[in-house]
């Protein structure tokens, strides 16, 4: 068909314009523009192309406007920008490109959705991309990356909420739904080529002025009749020549109150076991030495340190503390709430620059198969006391200590004759053991030649066996061992 060229005037200072322009309606619709490529029965319908002219030698390239027209009483005209669809191909693509440029800054694009000031009018506009989906096939695509640099850092991508004088906008990011496998989210620091560090990634919760900062939830996914989704937080191994990133747990301190906790539980199983809790360290191979497990509890200058406490779970047999060989993997020793068992190990030391001290509200017991051994060392501070024959009772005395030293009555015993004693002791059974030895003699020689125990008490006879009679009281010392 024959061309139809539209053309202005040219001119020295300024060209001539083309203006279109529909006409105008009082009371009803203004008339429409339309232009149209022409249709191609056998092969591809015609191009349109909307350009402005090249720049001169010292000017810029001429604006491009698409604009509807605004509105007094009712929505203002929407644009429309789309490809057609294909019945055997693809469907048109769509580039919305800025020209490069050698001097300045890069051209930028801006996309805003329309805002609205009227009181209870409704939200902002909102702004929807969404790539292109399949039903044979996979979805299309959505790809938003910030420029690259040859020669400084590469441009920043910022994805972010709108503000709201009563609550922040939500910012949510979701993979997509599958009958199969769900999508996966990635999120990733940009790779160093040369010798300096990658780059960070870091979650953090929103700041309060007055309030309560925001929270950092990390959940994996659930499911209706299967197992829950691990989390999985661990940094990579090390390179060639370094060494692996570590990991920190830590809360923040606090100017006033307690700082936060750090709680690492396992769920409740209802019909199973209950998850474990593994502290493992790892493994060093060669000359070095394993790592270390430190636990410490909180230090505090004016007031008392912090405990650390370890408990056992209970149930119908609670729990206990087991000690495991590291060689063999075997228990060699426990304790429970009943039981100090070491019996694993062929000898067992306790040591201390200071005093070692074992205590007991009831009865404290050493048991040795073979024999109880104090070594070469000095044995004292025995349960001990003193008392006086006749003191209260006439021949009596009462001492219940272990250990003692009693003084006689009478202080002039003749000679070859006999002094009786009882001495109530709570110590003392019938099968006790009671060593008796004289100490003061009182001038004169007592012996003791009778020493009876039975049950809280011991009877005991001294004989003067020497030429004259005692001219003072004498003293007898005592041993009990049961």
């Amino acid at each position: 068909g024959g061309d139809l060229s539209l053309a202005a005037g040219e001119g020295l200072t300024t060209g001539g314009e083309v203006t279109l322009a529909a006409g105008q309606a009082t009371s009803s619709f203004g008339g429409a523009i339309t232009v149209s490529s022409g249709h191609g029965i056998d092969t591809s319908s015609g191009a349109i192309t909307v350009k402005t002219a090249n720049a001169g030698t010292t000017g810029v390239s001429g604006l491009l406007n698409l604009s509807t027209g605004h509105a007094t009483s009712g929505v203002s005209g929407a644009i429309s920008v789309g490809t057609g669809s294909s019945a055997s191909g693809a469907g048109g693509a769509i580039t919305i490109a800025v020209g490069s440029g050698n001097s300045g800054v890069g051209g930028a694009i801006t996309v805003s959705a329309g805002s609205t000031t009227s009181a209870g009018a409704g939200d902002g506009g909102a702004i929807d991309m969404t790539s292109g989906s399949s039903s044979a096939s996979a979805g299309g695509d959505a790809s938003l990356t910030a420029g690259s640099s040859s020669a400084d850092a590469g441009g920043d991508l910022s994805l972010a909420a709108g503000s709201g004088s009563t609550e922040g906008g939500k910012a949510t990011f979701v993979a997509g739904h599958s009958s199969l496998l769900g999508g996966d989210i990635e999120v990733l620091g940009g790779n160093a080529l040369g010798a300096l560090s990658g780059g960070f990634t870091s979650v953090k919760g929103g700041n309060s002025g007055t309030g309560t900062g925001g929270a950092v939830n990390i959940f994996s996914g659930a499911s209706t009749s299967s197992n829950s989704g691990n989390v999985m937080i661990k940094s990579v191994d090390g390179g060639s020549s370094g060494s692996s990133g570590s990991l920190t747990f830590s809360s923040g301190s606090s100017n006033i109150g307690d700082s936060g906790s750090i709680s690492l539980n396992t769920g409740t199983a209802i019909s199973g076991n209950g998850g474990a809790l593994l502290l493992s360290v790892g493994s060093s191979s060669g000359s070095n030495n394993g790592g270390s497990i430190s636990v410490s509890a909180g230090v505090s200058p004016s007031a008392v340190g912090g405990n650390i406490y370890l408990k056992p779970g209970s149930g119908s047999s609670n729990g206990s503390f087991l000690f495991v060989n590291p060689s063999t993997d075997s228990n060699y020793g426990i304790i429970s709430d009943s039981t100090f068992d070491f019996s694993g190990l062929s000898t067992v030391s306790i040591s201390s620059t200071g005093t070692v001290q074992f205590s007991s509200s009831t009865t404290l017991t050493l048991v040795g198969t073979t024999g109880i051994s104090m070594g070469d060392s000095y044995v004292y501070d025995f349960e001990k006391g003193s008392g006086t024959v006749g003191a209260s009772v006439s021949g009596e005395v009462t001492l219940n200590k272990m250990v003692g030293s009693i003084t006689s009555e009478i202080s002039s015993l003749a000679s070859d004759a006999t002094d009786s004693i009882t001495l109530y002791n709570s110590r003392i059974s019938s099968t006790s053991v009671v060593i008796m030895t004289t100490g003061n003699s009182g001038n004169c020689a007592p012996v003791v030649q009778k020493v009876s125990p039975s049950a809280g008490l011991v009877d005991i006879e001294v004989l003067n066996v020497g030429a004259t009679a005692c001219t003072q009281t004498y003293t007898l010392n005592y041993v009990v061992i049961n």
